[in-house]
This record gives C-alpha cells, structure tokens and sequence, in this order.
C-alpha cells in the first residue's frame, strides 16, 4: 500500500478453485510502516462445477499442443514470459496472455500437433483495471480453412461456454479478436473440449 492508497475494501479474485470445495481465506495487507493488519477468516464453498469440467480440453500444454503464433507477447516477451501466449493455454484462469497493446488486431493460434476432434470451446478474456485489453468478440480459424464463429464475450470475469454445432476436427485453431476495448487485448484461457 502506497501512502495515500489505503483502502477498505479490495477485490482479490481467487482463481482455479475447486467446484463443490469449502475454503478458508483470510487476508494480510502490510503498510510502508511494515505494520501487518489481518482480516477475519472467511469461509465460503464454491458452486458446483460446469460440465465441461469432465471434458478433456486437447488445447493445454500439457497435452502437447504449442502455440504456434502470436500477435505479439507484452513487452516483447517470450511465450513462456509471465504474460507469454503458453499462459493462454495452461489450463489455470491466474494466468494470462497480454498482447502488446494489439486490441482488435490481437490474435494467437494453438497447434494440437495432429488433426483433433472437438466439440466445445471455453473462452475467457483477460481486463485491465481501466476497462481496456478485453476481447468482447472473436473467431477461431481451423487449419487456415474454416471459421466458427463470431463468439460474443462481453464479460472478462465469465468463462464463456460454446457447443459447437456437432464435432469438428482440427490441427491448428487461430484466435482472432473482432471487438476489443483496446490496449493489450488478450486472454486468460482458451479451451477446446473433446467429446465424451
């Protein structure tokens, strides 16, 4: 806290948790005096999980997908940089993407590593305090051939859901941003969910 910015109220998102968990959460702030106050426990349980939370989603990293193109990262950065395009696919919504300040012409594509079949996308946009570098619309382009969409994600604080119609196949899904609030548009999460 700077001097001058205390405040009583802060919001914190608390990202990843697990559906149907109950949690214990207690806040520390410390002042430029290094003088530490400490906020009563809170204890809440979360929602019940989406359905797709049962589904695989072919895009993470971890299932050997790359990205293999990126507007831009944030200051030039790696794609493994703390605002590279691997967070755009690392399956924790904590994460994110930041363009260097590409708005609507911010765009990133994910390459499965073989032709694979898909037929639910889950799309989150990163924001900026200001309210710029959300992605509010966008399209996916498959294999430079085809494109789904347009997908309307007005709200950066909402994993949006889409089925598709049927199940689709692809190696390479490109992301690009239509309608921005401008600045480093980018995303927390893009998620591609195999059938069951």
């Amino acid at each position: 806290m700077e001097p001058g910015t205390y405040q009583e109220e802060h919001e914190v998102p608390l990202e990843d948790l697990a559906p149907n968990t109950a949690y214990f959460v207690t806040g520390f702030v410390t002042d430029p005096a290094d003088n530490t106050f400490t906020s009563p426990v809170i204890e809440f349980t979360t929602e019940a999980g989406a359905a797709v939370d049962d589904l695989v989603n072919v895009a993470a990293l971890s299932r050997g997908s790359t990205v293999s193109a990126v507007s831009s990262n944030f200051g030039g950065g790696a794609n493994d940089s703390t605002w590279g395009a691997n967070n755009a696919f690392d399956d924790q919504m904590a994460t994110e993407w930041s363009s260097n300040g590409d708005g609507d012409d911010a765009y990133i594509e994910v390459d499965l590593g073989t032709s694979t079949s898909f037929a639910v996308v889950g799309f989150r946009s990163r924001k900026m305090v200001d309210g710029t570098s959300i992605i509010e619309k966008f399209q996916l382009v498959l294999d430079d051939t085809t494109t789904l969409g347009p997908f309307d994600s007005p709200d950066p604080d909402v994993r949006y859901v889409f089925e598709l119609d049927g199940v689709t196949s692809a190696r390479t899904i490109r992301l690009e941003a239509l309608e921005t609030s401008g600045g480093n548009a980018g995303i927390k999460e893009l998620q591609l969910f195999a059938p069951n």
